[in-house]
């Protein structure tokens, strides 16, 4: 079949990814002890940024001690979750005997929890080794849970996960890795737990729409991309928040 040379790139190669096992909807988080149960969790690491005040993770601990699974706090995840982030949760749950893991928040928690299965699964190794493509040599690592509490975020289900690098105080610096071994056992999605989140949040997720359909339309010309997001963007937000929004694309 003969194709125009041009029409190759209007039209590129695509490669797709396994996609997790994901609970959507309202309720979806309080059966999260039983699928923890079910996938064999006995101890289990909890990563968060905290959420203080928001008593999210007070509930979520509690509907995961009544199945019977032990749970280990670390709740010091920072935004844009640092080096030192993966490898303290890495330590704490090579101490605590942990067979697991659940990451409750955004992209920074799930990340995290990304970047310390990695870590564990590769007997303590620098997070900052595993930069890049498909670095993992061990591709068993622990199962993974993630319950995100805001949207605009995607890490649950993806196979990226974005750690910076303070190695160098001076220049911390932040990178990506892409990794099919990081893709999460189970994704919980529930809209009763984004209700904490400022209205201002649904702009995230319009973010991730538009971009994410951009992605798969517009891979080459940056002028059609730019293009084709600003016209889903005016379209999904005068959908879903009434009028067109105003968010500069870039």
């Amino acid at each position: 079949m003969a194709i125009e040379l041009n029409q190759i790139w209007d039209f590129p190669i695509k490669e797709f990814h396994p996609f997790p096992r994901a609970l959507m909807g309202v309720g979806a988080h309080d059966i999260i002890g039983v699928e923890a149960k079910n996938l064999g969790f006995k101890r289990t690491l909890l990563m968060t940024t905290g959420l203080r005040g928001s008593g999210i993770i007070e509930e979520l601990v509690g509907k995961i001690e009544y199945q019977g699974v032990e749970v280990v706090l670390y709740d010091k995840v920072e935004s844009n979750p640092k080096d030192y982030n993966v490898m303290e949760a890495a330590a704490l749950y090579q101490k605590e005997k942990c067979d697991s893991i659940i990451s409750v928040g955004g992209g920074s928690s799930h990340d995290a929890a990304k970047g310390a299965r990695v870590v564990v699964a590769h007997d303590g190794r620098n997070i900052n080794e595993f930069e890049g493509f498909a670095k993992s040599t061990n591709k068993e690592n622990p199962p993974h849970i993630a319950v995100s509490t805001t949207a605009g975020t995607g890490s649950e289900t993806s196979w990226a996960y974005v750690i910076t690098d303070t190695s160098d105080m001076n220049n911390p610096h932040k990178w990506v890795g892409f990794d099919e071994a990081t893709i999460v056992t189970l994704a919980i999605d529930d809209p009763l737990l984004y209700y904490t989140c400022p209205s201002t949040s649904r702009r995230t997720a319009d973010s991730t729409f538009s971009r994410t359909a951009v992605s798969r339309t517009c891979r080459v010309s940056t002028s059609r991309r730019r293009s084709a997001m600003r016209s889903t963007r005016w379209n999904w937000s005068r959908r879903t928040c009434g009028r067109p929004c105003s968010s500069r694309v870039t």
